[in-house]
């Protein structure tokens, strides 16, 4: 018996690593157990758990709650590195949606928007099945098994949807299959007259759905004011500020300093005083009236406050530059004041926070060709949206963070072809400079947009002259 498994690969499946909780948990799933089945299960739980004392099984899974789609993946790596003959789990990497409701109008719509603007792959359940089906277990480890080959044969996959799964039986039986890998998106029923902006609130709980499942959740860890390093004055005031809208009670979930505040580049005379606030929609009023009572404490300090609910955090609902502070706050960069007990933050995937990136970067090209066309450019908003730009494309180039608007301009300079010599100069003071700098910004980036087909070439522009131009 030794020499027979000396030549074998030997894996056992238990429950839980402890062999009385083993046996709670084998009960658990028989229909009717009875104290010759809790015996019987007892001796064979325990000869089992002595044989893997022994070393005799080469691996021990603990399957314990997980979802079936995870102990699959567990299993296919231990086997596949032996016998490559046996396929890894495709599902272990992707993302699945399943589209339900009776109304096929909406989960048509739904279907394409994950298709056309969140990147999902839409899939057919009936296709996936085939005719074998006979209730919903079945349908469901049919589906899965379809989904799973698929995958497979399409490696580049990361996200699909499969349509429709009405049935909640069948729908319960995926949930156990792939636990919180699997989003569910039910439309409403047949018949059921639209809600109002019907369109929108579908499109806004699907980026929910694809969020929820492609960002990470962190708990942050809040900081002390003194922390951040803030002239007096504005130390004051973020303490007020903290006591006005967290005691007795709460009125907010998060009080963050965001900004040059929160990076440790603070320059008092022209840096602003940014802060972000996480609440529902029915706190403005008393948010208003607390920033209207402390505003003398500022000291003439410019504040720009800005309030989410949690509702956008969640549907990434967010402007660029915020998409920024979450991956920041993901990273441990930024820490708030206060946050309630529990929060969570989301922190953008890589994909989202490029494609916001370079949304910003967008904005700042647009507010730099704004400012040079004026007779007196405002030096503040020049310098800021040159910095911005900057930031922006050394990020997506080279991966490279520079929290420092002058540390971004230097960083930018030197990766110019004659960024050996002399320094970019005062940009922030000197208007000349300022220009100069912006100017070459703006063409880098221009540059990366590439040239149009050359002169002559099919489908290039043709000037227009006395001899084509058509008559008026």
């Amino acid at each position: 018996m030794y020499a027979a498994e000396e030549s074998e690969y030997g894996i056992v499946l238990l429950h839980d690593e402890d062999p009385a909780q083993d046996v709670a948990r084998g009960l658990a799933r028989s229909p009717a157990p009875n104290g010759l089945l809790e015996n019987y299960r007892r001796r064979l739980h325990e000869q089992i758990h002595r044989l893997v004392d022994e070393g005799r099984f080469d691996t021990a899974v603990v399957v314990g709650d997980r979802p079936v789609i995870d102990v699959q993946h567990e299993l296919r790596q231990c086997l596949h590195r032996l016998y490559p003959a046996v396929p890894e789990c495709a599902l272990s990497r992707v993302r699945v949606v399943a589209l339900g409701g009776g109304s096929d109008q909406a989960r048509e719509a739904a279907g394409e928007y994950l298709r056309t603007r969140r990147g999902y792959a839409r899939l057919d359940a009936a296709h996936l099945v085939g005719e074998a089906a006979s209730d919903a277990r079945t349908w469901a480890e049919c589906l899965t098994d379809g989904l799973d080959r698929y995958c497979a044969a399409h490696p580049f996959l990361d996200r699909v949807s499969v349509e429709p799964v009405r049935d909640a039986d069948a729908l319960a039986e995926l949930r156990k299959l792939f636990g919180d890998r699997l989003r569910v998106q039910d439309g409403p029923p047949a018949g059921r007259a639209a809600a109002p902006w019907a369109r929108l609130s579908l499109q806004r709980g699907l980026d929910r759905l694809a969020f929820d499942s492609a960002w990470t959740f962190r708990t942050p860890k809040p900081v002390s004011v003194h922390s951040l390093g803030l002239p007096p004055c504005l130390g004051v005031y973020l303490r007020a500020l903290r006591e006005r809208l967290t005691r007795p009670s709460p009125v907010v979930d998060l009080i963050a300093v965001t900004g040059s505040a929160a990076r440790g580049t603070y320059e008092h005379g022209w840096s602003d005083l940014d802060v972000l606030v996480l609440a529902p929609q029915d706190r403005l009023p008393r948010l208003r009236q607390v920033r209207a009572d402390l505003a003398p404490e500022l000291a003439g300090v410019r504040l720009t406050m800005t309030v989410l609910t949690e509702d956008e955090f969640r549907a990434g609902a967010l402007p660029p530059q915020l998409l920024h502070v979450l991956t920041l706050s993901g990273a441990g960069a930024i820490a708030p004041l206060w946050c309630a007990p529990g929060l969570a933050l989301p922190v953008p995937d890589a994909v989202t926070y490029a494609d916001g990136s370079l949304r910003d970067g967008v904005r700042a090209a647009v507010t730099l060709r704004r400012q040079l066309l004026l007779d007196a450019p405002d030096p503040h908003a020049l310098y800021k949206a040159t910095a911005l730009l900057a930031k922006i494309m050394l990020r997506v180039e080279c991966g490279a963070e520079y929290p420092a608007d002058d540390q971004a301009i230097a960083a930018f300079h030197r990766r110019q072809p004659d960024g050996g010599g002399d320094g970019p100069g005062d940009v922030r003071n000197d208007r000349a400079g300022a220009e100069r700098m912006a100017g070459a910004v703006l063409r880098g980036w221009l540059a990366t947009l590439g040239a149009g087909p050359a002169a002559g070439a099919p489908g290039a522009a043709q000037p227009r002259t006395a001899e084509n131009r058509s008559p008026s």
